[in-house]
């Protein structure tokens, strides 16, 4: 799962040791490697924000998968999500204010996204959607989808309308 800091300076990524999978950054300059979490848990996905003040990610600490944030160095972890059912991937929107995931719900996996404390579903109907990537204007997320039978790339407007295929 790596992931590159906006400044491309850093590189954050998912390593397990002792058999606890956490989080991890790389300073390319000088080869130093950080741990940045070390829950008794797996933790993975990192994506910084924009700004790379922070890194969302995902996590099993409550005993399902959900989202948390952090600090660029590890401090300051904090839940986002509450839900009893899990969550991954999380993908900033270019301004940092959005976070695009997939949820796994009673009709299969969809991708939500997170603004202002408040999660809306984007995307909706048969087969399962995850690993949302925003277009750099923040107009579109892309993600894939096997509503088709096979997994297939999608793209539809932020707020979920109009999604097509597009391989």
């Amino acid at each position: 799962d790596p992931a590159w800091s906006p400044d491309g300076t850093r590189l954050a990524f998912t390593r397990t040791v002792g058999g606890n999978q956490d989080l991890h950054a790389l300073t390319l300059a000088d080869g130093r490697v950080t741990r940045l979490t070390s829950a008794r848990a797996r933790d993975q996905e990192p994506a910084w924000s924009p700004d790379g003040t922070t890194i969302a990610f995902s996590s099993q600490r409550t005993g399902n998968w959900e989202l948390f944030v952090m600090d660029a160095d590890g401090r300051r972890e904090r839940r986002l999500t509450r839900t009893g059912v899990s969550e991954g991937f999380p993908a900033w929107s270019p301004d940092g204010t959005t976070l695009a995931f997939w949820r796994r719900t009673p009709a299969g996996i969809r991708i939500h996204v997170l603004a202002g404390g408040r999660v809306r579903r984007v995307t909706a109907g048969p087969g399962n959607d995850y690993d949302p990537a925003w277009s750099p204007d923040g107009a579109r997320i892309a993600f894939v989808s096997d509503r088709g039978g096979l997994p297939q790339l999608h793209v539809a407007a932020a707020d979920g309308s109009g999604a097509a295929p597009v391989t």
